[in-house]
């Protein structure tokens, strides 16, 4: 029976020149794909506080020019 690499665990092989080699495990695309999407919801946050603070501004001023 041959050994099993384990998925979750990032290789790391020597070049002639001293040099590591890294070799991405699988999980890498999920990582990338994870982190984008985090990058998207904050974005999609910080846009609907800006429009909920801008309202309010306006809510104000004209409450003031009243």
């Amino acid at each position: 029976m041959e050994p099993v690499e384990p998925v979750f665990v990032t290789t790391v092989q020597i070049t002639p020149e001293g040099a590591p080699i890294m070799k991405p495990s699988r999980l890498a695309p999920i990582a990338v794909l994870a982190c984008a999407l985090a990058l998207v919801a904050c974005a999609n946050t910080i846009r609907g506080a800006g429009k909920d603070i801008k309202s309010t501004a306006h809510a104000v001023e004209d409450t003031v020019n009243q």
